[in-house]
């Protein structure tokens, strides 16, 4: 064989190996990229998910009855307070403190849910930002109604006569005190399951 042929040869061998390696780095390039992908998924979906266990548990602690007056020690005493006064801007305090770690809670999963946007698609994120609104509906009803009721038996608390329906004051109640199974506990708990339901996907 002439030196020519086998010099041709060669050269055909090594750029054959050439293409072979590059092939074979470019799937490599390609499976790290899909791997990689994955795992961005997978991460923001159960952080999406986590935050949504701990709304659901924030909203339940939110709702609690039972309170101690360790959690009413940070509120600034007003001057010459009576008991009754003391009484009800304690549980005021309380109310409003439990709930403001519930704003934070939301404010991180609409955080989350941008995120979850971006790196699952649109349609997902829709999902998410569905969930999410629904989320501060019963948010926004359950702040509403504590302010309500304490702002009227603080005038109360003044002597200052309200007229008002027993029927109203009752749903403020029902609302700011829990009871298993009642409708906001249902609306923050269907919020949830439809929000971990279009998560799914990512979290196999």
């Amino acid at each position: 064989m002439s030196e020519g042929v086998v010099s041709c040869v060669s050269n055909i061998i090594v750029a054959a190996a050439s293409v072979l390696v590059a092939a074979a780095a470019l799937r490599g390039l390609f499976t790290w990229r899909r791997e990689l992908t994955g795992k961005a998924r997978f991460g923001v979906a159960r952080k999406v998910a986590l935050l949504s266990y701990e709304i659901s548990d924030a909203f339940k602690w939110a709702r609690f009855p039972i309170s101690s007056s360790a959690e009413a020690a940070a509120r600034p005493k007003r001057e010459n307070e009576s008991s009754v006064e003391a009484q009800v801007l304690n549980e005021w305090f309380l109310r409003s403190s439990r709930t403001e770690v519930l704003r934070e809670k939301l404010a991180r999963l609409q955080a989350a849910g941008w995120e979850a946007e971006v790196i699952l698609g649109k349609t997902a994120g829709q999902d998410i930002s569905d969930s999410i609104t629904k989320f501060r509906k019963c948010f926004g009803e359950l702040v509403s109604s504590v302010d309500s009721l304490f702002e009227m038996r603080l005038r109360q608390a003044y002597g200052v006569e309200t007229n008002v329906d027993p029927d109203w004051v009752n749903g403020l109640r029902k609302t700011v005190y829990s009871a298993e199974g009642d409708d906001l506990s249902k609306q923050v708990e269907t919020a949830k399951n439809n929000l971990l339901s279009s998560l799914r996907t990512y979290l196999r």
